[in-house]
């Protein structure tokens, strides 16, 4: 798991609790994953995502927890190619291991794509 925040501050809270590499650089993380997690203020989003917009291949999956933000709006961010999405979400208590997500998949993705979504919110 690699994981980018702008914060240090919170760069060095996730390798310490997680013990994950983390970066603050966006391009490395998707360049160094198959698995791209949108976990960002959807008012962030046109401009994180034109950062590393050209890196992603058909090849990944963006899972997105932005509230508001929907799996088209995500796809048309990648128009060259059939960018596999899967929007997500989870409930607060998520966060201490005793909640759930919601999951529905964009226009491209398969159901491999929504299962791998929700077993990275899987609570049990």
């Amino acid at each position: 798991i690699i994981a980018s925040d702008p914060l240090e501050a919170r760069r060095e809270l996730f390798s310490e609790r997680f013990n994950i590499t983390v970066t603050a650089d966006n391009r490395r993380v998707v360049e160094n994953s198959y698995i791209v997690v949108l976990a960002v203020k959807p008012q962030q989003f046109n401009e994180v995502v034109a950062g590393f917009a050209d890196l992603i291949r058909e090849t990944h999956l963006v899972v997105s927890i932005m509230a508001g933000v929907s799996t088209a709006s995500i796809e048309a961010k990648f128009p060259d190619i059939p960018a596999r999405v899967v929007r997500a979400m989870p409930n607060l208590p998520v966060h201490i291991g005793a909640g759930m997500a919601g999951v529905c998949k964009g226009m491209h993705a398969q159901e491999v794509d929504l299962l791998r979504a929700q077993r990275i919110f899987d609570t049990g």
